[in-house]
């Protein structure tokens, strides 16, 4: 299975690249939850690993991201600027984003997704 097919890799101490590689379907979804994001604040939508277990993508505006930060691997005492207060799980639209792309998975209880059978496959969800 390659439909919906999409892997992103943060950047990590070894390298200092990030990577979005997806089949063009998945791409497609990403932009239509990116497109979501921008109109309304969230998007999300549901893609697929190359073992074939899908996974849910949320997509979350926001507009002023000096507060925002992510985990650092073993980050047991902060080494963060004051500034750094709002982890990614607390941003406004993060909620929403998940919660849309919760309900695209919900929609495809059947399988439509994996199956390529579904048009709309990562169509933003109001």
């Amino acid at each position: 299975m390659s439909e919906q097919m999409l892997h992103i890799l943060g950047p990590s101490r070894r390298d200092e690249i990030a990577v979005i590689v997806g089949d063009g379907p998945a791409l497609v979804s990403l932009r239509r939850a990116i497109d979501s994001a921008l109109l309304c604040g969230a998007g999300g939508t549901v893609v697929y690993q190359s073992d074939g277990e899908n996974y849910l993508l949320a997509v979350a505006l926001q507009k002023d991201m000096s507060s925002v930060h992510t985990g650092y691997a073993n980050d047991t005492v902060s080494h963060r600027s004051l500034r750094e207060k709002t982890p990614i799980r607390a941003v406004k639209n993060f909620w929403p984003a998940l919660s849309k792309a919760m309900r695209l998975r919900e929609a495809d209880a059947g399988g439509a997704l994996a199956s390529g059978l579904a048009p709309q496959v990562g169509a933003a969800i109001d």
